[in-house]
């Protein structure tokens, strides 16, 4: 949940087929996001033994709670398991996971989960409701927990024995089975947990367990033994980063790299020669984060204005070959709020009467900071914002930051004026998004433009809480706020472009943007 952000990190951030099996529960989305751009050949048709995914991100941690970059979420996604959990071929649809089944209270307050008999960790020792309950009061008391906000509504996690897990809740939590699938919640050993901070080898309950990573740009994750469910069809999993995308694009074409996230739209035109590629669309947008607490985005109408300047038509077509969905609002078109009557068109003129009498009345310049732990498509997104500013008088500086310097400067602390971001979430629910691009105070800090408005804690928790009109209401004065507000601008729907030498019947990317590999008999 997402950098990606995100939940992508953003950098932000795995769903219920077999919902016989979990009695009412739902997970509130209605289907997923199309994926435009499909095409070409894998050249390998029998599963191999191992694959090598690539990223231009880093990983920098494997702890659930502190885990939030693409990579990131990606390894928890393979060796972590909820009770819930997002698997193959299912998309954003949280199905049974450690939990065998639920049964909800009337008032939907309480919720009983009965694990599966004989549940094991990569270790071999077992794994039982005391260490669920663990990790879920971790997830709901820790300081440090990015994802913090998906457990306020936990009044209480007990265990009345060892196969069954109680959830009290304060509220109303319509999305609880889809929350409980995402990387966040996978279970660790209650023993793991009982003196660490911070988990750096986390013992596994996902199909896969760690076999390597020394913090360095390469892990390794081999098939899990003990996995309670069917078993991977391949083997072994290898991550590695690579920022450059032409780098990446010769190791696909020799094989060295076998999956690739993160691709600009540039070199779509190349990925031939057995390659399969897809632009997968999510739950989620691109923007110009700005730094709303320093001038000169602390006036409103400098950050209105640089969003009408901007042609997103342009941007599409520049960056995303036209298969991309220009944005201004603060929901995309893949999720449930989206208002199609926002108008994406550029307005120069408009923009020009509202600079009057702001600090860049007679021109400014602003600072643009990207990094390549973005992807391939940042550099020429600038571009395009430089050169559209320019006509309303602000000169644009764009600046390359490392990892570390992108990391600590716009994610973590405000020392920046504009830079460039996405997040998406991992189904159409609301929970997400909503803390990633609204929640002030949370560790995405209003999508790290520390956007503040008084009414946006009541519509966030009547959005979080509700279904049916209550929950549309709240929706749509979410989108009111923003375009009053505009604390930033969206410029695209998120998507991702990833390409492959393996056939997707082995692995594939889903639209929670995570890598997820075939189980034996699917």
């Amino acid at each position: 949940m997402v950098t990606k952000l995100g939940r992508r990190a953003p950098i932000a951030i795995a769903g219920l087929a077999a919902a016989a099996l979990l009695a009412a529960c739902s997970s509130g989305g209605s289907g997923s996001p199309s994926a435009s751009g499909q095409g070409g050949t894998a050249a390998v048709t029998k599963a191999p033994s191992s694959v090598t995914v690539d990223f231009p991100s880093k990983m920098n941690n494997l702890d659930p709670d502190l885990g939030y970059n693409v990579q990131e979420i990606n390894a928890i996604g393979l060796f972590g398991e909820g009770l819930y959990e997002f698997r193959y071929g299912t998309a954003s649809t949280p199905e049974p996971g450690l939990a065998q089944r639920a049964v909800t209270s009337s008032n939907g307050l309480t919720w009983t989960f009965t694990l599966r008999p004989g549940l094991k960790f990569s270790d071999g020792t077992a794994l039982t409701s005391a260490d669920v309950v663990a990790s879920l009061n971790r997830d709901r008391t820790n300081p440090a927990n990015v994802w913090a906000y998906f457990a306020t509504p936990f009044k209480s996690v007990t265990a009345p024995d060892a196969s069954t897990v109680v959830i009290t809740l304060k509220q109303p939590y319509p999305y609880l089975p889809t929350i409980l699938a995402e990387s966040g919640f996978a279970i660790l050993p209650a023993a793991q947990l009982k003196h660490a901070t911070s988990v750096t080898k986390p013992v596994s309950a996902g199909p896969y367990m760690i076999q390597s990573w020394n913090g360095g740009n390469t892990a390794t994750f081999v098939a899990n033994p003990n996995y309670w469910g069917p078993k991977p069809v391949i083997k072994t999993v290898k991550f590695t980063t690579i920022t450059d995308f032409n780098t990446t694009l010769a190791q696909l074409k020799t094989g060295q790299v076998s999956m690739a996230e993160g691709l600009p739209m540039s070199i779509q035109p190349q990925l031939t020669g057995g390659l399969q590629y897809k632009l997968q669309q999510m739950y989620g947008f691109y923007g110009l984060p700005f730094n709303d607490s320093k001038p000169p985005f602390n006036n409103v109408n400098v950050r209105k204005a640089v969003s009408l300047a901007l042609d997103r038509q342009q941007i599409n077509q520049v960056v995303w070959r036209g298969l991309a969905h220009p944005l201004s609002s603060f929901w995309p078109n893949t999720m449930t709020g989206y208002n199609s009557g926002i108008s994406t068109a550029q307005n120069v003129a408009q923009a020009k009467k509202l600079l009057a009498g702001t600090p860049c009345a007679q021109g400014c310049t602003i600072q643009l900071d990207i990094s390549p732990i973005l992807g391939g498509w940042a550099s020429q997104l600038a571009t395009v914002v430089a050169a559209n500013l320019a006509d309303i008088g602000i000169h644009v500086n764009i600046t390359s930051l490392t990892a570390t310097e992108y990391n600590n400067d716009v994610i973590l602390h405000p020392r920046y004026q504009m830079s460039l971001a996405f997040l998406y979430d991992y189904a159409n629910i609301p929970v997400g998004m909503l803390e990633y691009a609204a929640l002030p105070g949370s560790f995405f800090h209003g999508f790290y433009s520390y956007w503040q408005d008084p009414k946006l804690v009541a519509a966030i928790d009547q959005a979080s809480q509700t279904t049916g009109t209550g929950k549309a209401a709240a929706l749509a004065e979410i989108n009111t706020l923003f375009m009053q507000d505009m604390p930033y601008a969206t410029l695209a729907t998120d998507n991702d472009l990833w390409s492959q030498r393996v056939s997707s019947k082995f692995i594939d990317v889903e639209p929670t943007d995570q890598v997820e590999v075939a189980r034996a008999g699917s």
